[in-house]
């Protein structure tokens, strides 16, 4: 049985244009304490609560936030100008703190912290780019550390948040997302995407997915990891129909449905040598990407010989690989995996294929691990 290469993604070292989060604004103008004040028992402490809230309403605003809370919970029936006044206070004040709250969890890269608070801000506000948008970086980040609980949610917040860029949403008010950005955010988004349906063995789609991630010029093009994911997406599909091919006709004579089904096999063998190739193109000298580069050669060498016979060319591969434009799924479909038998090949956690025969077709594997390290320094969009 062979052990396919086990590959741990790597964030993206996502660029988004970083706005600060502002608190709400003090009115131009305030109540004046009024006769309204003097119409409860203990006008003198009314008084001296609102005093309070004008008094540092501009200087400091957490102090002036509790004495509103506490005169509102005071004089609940209050309706005059200055109860008005005080409940639109308290209201701009929470929403505001919380939008900063949100950024600051992201910049402290407390994810979990960040998830639950950014996605109340992203339904309260759902046609806002950057709620949802930091909703959906949080939620990667969270996959990313292997922490799969809110996968589901953060799939719909990262389809939310493509939905909204390709119709037009931008950042700031009256003016377009920058390509450049804009790019950038579709890629890291179709790259989570990817990842998440690589954990819920929805291969067909991780395999799409990736592979719009990588159309876009972005970080998320340029990770290594990303097509360690895609070539191990295509592995568990390969040892699949391999394991179907040998099942049905090993040993019999040659048919056209025998041609028809190796075919289908073979169709995956010139996408995951091209996925390898980019994995090792794109990891360069950088430290942290040397394990899985070194992982995806051992693998890329093993196929590159099965198929052409020799490793004659495959350094000329490597180092034109990036130049050329990635091929297409292949066209036979990539099945949901199959629950772990002792034959047939199911997909492991992180993509890769486990479980799969070596056979005539299948050629053996002995790549070691890749775990890289996953630290990333996101700057995403903290204005809601």
């Amino acid at each position: 049985m062979r052990k396919l290469i086990q590959i741990i993604t790597l964030g993206l070292m996502a660029t988004l244009p970083l706005a600060a989060t502002a608190l709400a604004q003090t009115p131009t103008s305030t109540p004046e304490t009024t006769t309204a004040a003097t119409t409860q028992d203990d006008p003198d402490a009314k008084a001296a609560l609102y005093n309070k809230v004008r008094e540092n309403i501009k200087t400091n605003q957490p102090v002036a936030y509790e004495a509103a809370k506490e005169y509102i919970q005071k004089y609940p029936n209050d309706t005059d100008q200055i109860a008005t006044y005080l409940r639109g206070f308290i209201t701009k004040y929470e929403a505001g703190t919380r939008d900063l709250n949100c950024g600051k969890f992201i910049a402290d890269k407390k994810w979990s912290d960040a998830f639950s608070l950014c996605k109340q801000i992203a339904t309260d506000k759902p046609d806002s780019l950057a709620a949802n948008l930091n909703t959906s970086w949080a939620g990667f980040q969270l996959a990313l550390s292997g922490n799969n609980a809110s996968n589901t949610e953060a799939t719909n917040f990262s389809r939310k948040t493509i939905q909204l860029i390709e119709s037009g949403k931008s950042l700031e008010e009256g003016k377009p997302y920058p390509d450049k950005d804009k790019n950038e955010s579709l890629g890291w988004l179709n790259y989570s995407l990817g990842l998440y349906q690589v954990r819920a063995n929805q291969a067909n789609d991780a395999a799409a997915s990736f592979i719009k991630a990588a159309s876009y010029e972005s970080s998320a093009k340029n990770n290594p990891f990303l097509y360690s994911l895609l070539a191990n997406v295509y592995e568990g599909e390969y040892g699949r129909l391999q394991e179907e091919y040998d099942k049905k006709f090993k040993g019999q004579p040659e048919s056209d449905e025998s041609k028809a089904a190796l075919l289908q096999v073979k169709n995956f063998l010139e996408p995951m040598i091209d996925a390898y190739a980019r994995a090792i193109a794109y990891s360069g000298e950088t430290p942290s990407y040397q394990q899985i580069k070194t992982a995806s050669r051992q693998r890329l060498e093993e196929l590159y010989k099965f198929a052409r016979g020799s490793a004659d060319g495959m350094d000329a591969l490597i180092a034109s690989v990036k130049t050329k434009p990635l091929p297409p799924q292949p066209s036979a479909p990539v099945m949901p995996a199959a629950p772990a038998t002792t034959t047939g090949a199911t997909m492991t956690d992180n993509g890769s294929a486990s479980g799969t025969k070596a056979s005539a077709m299948t050629p053996a594997t002995s790549a070691p691990t890749a775990t890289p390290n996953t630290t990333t320094n996101p700057t995403p969009a903290t204005t809601t």
